[in-house]
């Protein structure tokens, strides 16, 4: 079985999200919250 990439988990988290509220109004906090993810994590370096 194939693991998630980052961008996989993060991308699941802002579907769910856009599932309970508008998508102009989600954050990129709570789309790392959401996860179990830090903030940084979203930024690529």
């Amino acid at each position: 079985m194939k693991r998630k990439t980052t961008r996989e988990i993060l991308a699941e988290s802002f579907q769910e999200l856009a599932q309970k509220k508008r998508i102009d109004k989600i954050t990129i906090t709570e789309i790392t919250n959401n996860c179990g993810m830090s903030q940084p994590t979203f930024y690529p370096s």
